[in-house]
């Protein structure tokens, strides 16, 4: 017994040198970018799961982490799925393993944005359930895939990865803990035509609220360049500006069928437009325009959604009622202090600041928390 003991015990020692060996190559290739040693390594080796979990880098990354963070082809991570459905290994194991910020492949896959990477890290789960387990997966900043393809600005992505979000997940795969939406951060990273994309397909997000009592509107507020009044031109600007025309490059919905992600497309990122005649010099104006322009898109629908100010009125109330549960003091304080009419008016938005009277005329009572009307806060800012 003791030397068949001893025999088996020198297997496990060749076994676990030879593991050692594989993942210093593995590590080697992905260090150099040499995608084909890494697949002649993994296509070499005994069938180990250990070794797709392995980390790659001090990052924490694993094999399938690195493959899609460091941009192999897209070849490369489809035959690495292969091997492992080829070996049997638990994928969903694999794919829901985490890197040093809690992202898992897909995670990776949507802040690169690629379908057709997120389609193939989908379509190497067996289930239903474990797909849709994959597509709500948080990292340590509780985003989910689909949060970081808007973030990122991939619509494509973000289309793609929302239609595997049930109806019954509502705006939650959307959003952060904190309250932060896709609508509020596309919004404050100027990616106005993917935020009036996003309005459109989940009109509910209009309505969120953070911790921080800012609604996407008082986003939009505070971002100057999304009105043309706020707004600074140049003179030749101003000259070039009433005849540049602004049409949707952006198409929306895209209906993205999983037969359209068969071979690699162009990077998935907001479209930049083209200046006429060659004029390059006119680009910065164009791009000013199309900021105008969606700018007042997304205002008319957040002032018709009528998500703020119908529940500020509610709010209001409940500050006196200290006992409420939906009683958020910081929250409270934030939303009384610099309504979206105060900080138009703050940032110069003439648009902004006409349309929510118009739309909310009993909104000139706004006063910030030190007791400044409309007025004063025009005075002192202009």
């Amino acid at each position: 017994m003791n030397l068949i003991g001893e025999v088996w015990t020198k297997k496990e020692r060749v076994g676990e040198v030879e593991r050692n060996q594989a993942i210093r190559e593995m590590r080697l290739g992905v260090k150099i970018r040499d995608w084909v040693a890494v697949l002649r390594t993994v296509g070499d080796l005994p069938p180990c799961a250990e070794l797709w979990l392995a980390k790659m880098n001090k990052w924490a990354d694993t094999l399938l982490h690195a493959a899609i963070t460091y941009r192999a082809p897209t070849a490369v991570v489809d035959e690495l799925l292969d091997e492992m459905r080829r070996h049997e290994f638990d994928v969903m194991e694999i794919v829901s393993a985490r890197n040093q910020w809690g992202n898992t492949p897909l995670h990776c896959a949507a802040s690169r944005g690629s379908p057709l990477l997120c389609r193939s890290i989908l379509h190497a789960l067996p289930t239903d359930e474990q797909i849709t387990r994959a597509v709500l997966e948080r990292n340590k900043e509780r985003e989910t895939p689909v949060f970081l393809a808007a973030v990122h600005g991939h619509p494509k992505t973000f289309h793609f990865l929302s239609d595997f979000v049930e109806p019954e997940h509502t705006t939650a795969p959307y959003m952060k803990p904190n309250g932060d939406s896709v609508l509020h951060v596309t919004i404050q990273r100027k990616y106005f035509e993917l935020s009036f994309a996003i309005m459109r397909h989940i009109p509910d997000l209009a309505s969120i609220i953070n911790e921080k009592g800012q609604a996407p509107l008082d986003v939009l507020a505070s971002i100057p360049s999304a009105f043309r009044s706020a707004t600074h031109l140049s003179w030749w600007e101003r000259l070039w500006y009433p005849f540049i025309t602004i049409r949707p490059i952006l198409p929306w919905p895209p209906c993205l069928r999983r037969s359209d992600l068969d071979h690699d497309g162009p990077p998935d990122q907001l479209p930049t437009p083209e200046a006429p005649f060659g004029f390059s010099i006119l680009r910065s104006t164009m791009e000013k325009k199309r900021r105008h322009v969606f700018g007042w898109r997304i205002m008319k629908r957040l002032l018709d959604s009528d998500a703020f100010y119908d529940s500020l009125t509610e709010r209001e109330l409940l500050v006196l009622d200290h006992d409420h549960p939906a009683n958020l003091p910081m929250l409270a304080s934030s939303l009384l202090g610099w309504t979206p009419l105060l900080r138009a008016t703050k940032y110069g938005a003439i648009e902004l600041v006409l349309a929510i009277l118009e739309k909310k005329p009993f909104a000139i009572e706004d006063e910030s928390d030190e007791k400044k009307n409309v007025m004063l806060v025009a005075v002192e800012e202009r």
